[in-house]
Parts: C-alpha cells; sequence; structure tokens
C-alpha cells in the first residue's frame, strides 16, 4: 500500500501513530476488563484468609488476585500462584481466552 501513489513512506513512528489511533478504544476496554475480572477472581479464589486448609507457603489475597489476573491476562509466568474453585478457574480460563484474541484483534486492526 505505501507504493500507491499518492500514499506516504511508512515509518517506525509512522505505524506507532497509527496502532494507537486505532487500538485505543480496544485496549481501554481490554484494560478495564481485566481490572474487574481481576476484583472478581481476587474476591473469589484468593481472599481464603480463615481457611484453616490455605497452604501456608502459598501467597493469598486480594493483591496476589489481582497480580495472577494481570499475568494471566499478559501471557507472563506467575510463578506458584494457583486458583483453587471452580469458579476462579472459569474466570481465569476466560481472561486468558480474552488475552489471547486481543492480542490478534490489536493485529488485525494494524494490517
Amino acid at each position: 500500500v505505501s507504493q500507491l501513489a499518492g500514499e506516504r513512506r511508512v515509518t517506525i513512528l509512522g505505524v506507532c501513530q497509527r496502532f494507537l489511533k486505532l487500538a485505543w478504544p480496544s485496549f481501554v476496554a481490554f484494560y478495564t476488563i481485566v481490572i474487574l475480572l481481576a476484583v472478581v477472581i481476587a474476591a473469589v479464589d484468593f481472599d481464603n484468609s480463615g481457611d484453616p486448609d490455605r497452604d501456608p507457603d502459598m501467597p493469598h489475597g486480594f493483591g496476589t488476585g489481582v497480580y495472577f489476573s494481570w499475568c494471566v491476562a499478559h501471557k507472563v509466568s506467575f510463578g506458584e500462584v494457583l486458583t483453587v474453585t471452580p469458579g476462579g478457574r472459569t474466570l481465569v480460563g476466560i481472561l486468558d481466552i480474552l488475552g489471547m484474541l486481543h492480542t490478534y484483534w490489536c493485529l488485525a486492526m494494524l494490517g
């Protein structure tokens, strides 16, 4: 497309500007969903500080749930943090799929 008559030359700065111009609504929606799911996952799965059966070596709490959700959404290794309830695992699966779809959506908008 850059070789068509009247088109400007493609530069890395131009590609970045085009990407930000096209993708910012998608990023706002994605991060809103990530934060909302992180709060729900933290409340459902990681707030079991009063549970006598919890593993004392595994970190639990609201901050751990948010950290875990952020890592899942961005495909980053999250160490030894695991969900323990079926509801938490379901929400993590949804978050994982949303993370993958958002990557492909942004690439499709750029192309």
